[in-house]
This record gives structure tokens, sequence and C-alpha cells, in this order.
């Protein structure tokens, strides 16, 4: 009788790796860890954006109605290409670190900084007709559409001539067909010489088309 050999038949054959491999093909395999540094960047984030909206770390300011508000160059420059721009160019407020904005109101200009930083705009009721129009001067896309977006909400008879007007001098078109729907729906009520007679007159055309296009 030949000897046993584990190799003879079915479960002992013999493994077909090669030799001198360091697989054992009789054990599991473990699970093989990779170094990511994934889930510590989001903690990394997290922190820092705390301490960006705290101020900290800042290194430029906005100065409005003699009071400055803390930001970062960095994230100025993510949000608007105005900001981008002066930040390249050797502009008196790179070399001075800060900018004097005179035509806008503090609460208005704070409120642009706190939606950029990614905080809730708590007097949006009050500025954000001033929101869309800084909105406008620094291109912030978004920033204009979410003020559009809000402001449409809030159409009514008292205001939709006032809304219609900005919308047309700052470019808000999705805003200024909301006013114009509106007027059209109502137009029994809010088309009188008086008020069209305050319109610019290519507001006033257009207007007038919109209606005309809509009956």
């Amino acid at each position: 009788m030949s000897a046993y050999s584990p190799f003879a038949s079915g479960f002992g054959r013999r493994p077909t790796h090669a030799i001198g491999s360091c697989v054992n093909p009789y054990k599991r395999q473990k699970t093989i860890y990779t170094l990511n540094g994934d889930d510590f960047l989001r903690q990394q984030i997290t922190a820092v954006s705390r301490d960006l909206k705290d101020g900290i770390y800042a290194d430029f300011r906005i100065v409005v109605e003699n009071r400055e508000i803390p930001v970062h160059r960095i994230i100025l420059k993510s949000a608007s290409d105005k900001f981008e721009t002066m930040f390249e160019i050797d502009m008196k407020e790179k070399r001075e670190g800060k900018v004097y904005i005179t035509e806008r109101s503090f609460d208005a200009v704070k409120a642009m900084v706190d939606y950029i930083y990614g905080n809730e705009v708590s007097n949006a009721k009050e500025v954000c007709s001033e929101l869309l129009e800084m909105a406008e001067e620094y291109n912030i896309p978004k920033l204009k559409n979410d003020c559009e977006n809000y402001i449409k909400g809030r159409i009514n008879h008292c205001n939709v001539y006032e809304v219609l007007s900005h919308a047309y001098k700052y470019n808000a078109n999705e805003l200024m067909d909301a006013a114009l729907k509106y007027i059209c729906d109502y137009r029994k009520e809010l088309i009188t010489k008086e008020k069209c007679s305050q319109l610019d007159s290519d507001l006033k055309d257009q207007l007038l088309e919109y209606i005309a296009n809509h009956l």
C-alpha cells in the first residue's frame, strides 16, 4: 500500500501559487488598512471654520461707518472676483490690509460677510435689497439668487413697483419676471398712470409688452 499523501486528492491538493510566496491559502486574509486623512481633514475643516467665523487669524479688515469687520483674504477671494482682483493686484487696499466701503450700511456689509462665512443672515428683511445690490457689485451669484428668492416671496401691492425698479437696475432677471407677473395678475388694481409715470421709460415699455403678451 502506498504511503498516504496529503496532496493525493481533493481537499489536500497542493496550492498552485508560486513557490516562495508568503500567502497561506488555508488562512482567511486579513483586512489591509491604508492611511487616509479624510476623517482628519473633516475635523480640521470644522475647527478652522469655527476659528474663521470667530475672526481668529484675520489678515484683512473691512471698514464701514468707522467700524471694522475682521476677515480673511482667502475666504473673500474665493467668494468674489472683485476681492480677488483687489488682493492680487498691487492696490492700496492690499498694501494697507483694509478696504473702506463708504456707500453701504454697516449692517448690510456685515450681513454679506456673515453670508460668505456660512452664517445665517438674521436681519435679512432689513438689508436684503442692499444685499442684492452688493451681490451684483461683488459678483456673488449665489447670494444674488438667494436675495431674489427672498424678495420674490414677499412681493405685495405696496412694494411691487419698487421691487420691479430694483430688479431692473441690478439685473435681477428672476425677480423682475416675478414682479412683472404680479403686476400683470393684479393689473386692474395696480396699473395706473401715476405709478407707470414713475418707471424708467424702457422699463415701462417692458411692463406694457409683458402684459400684452400675457392677456
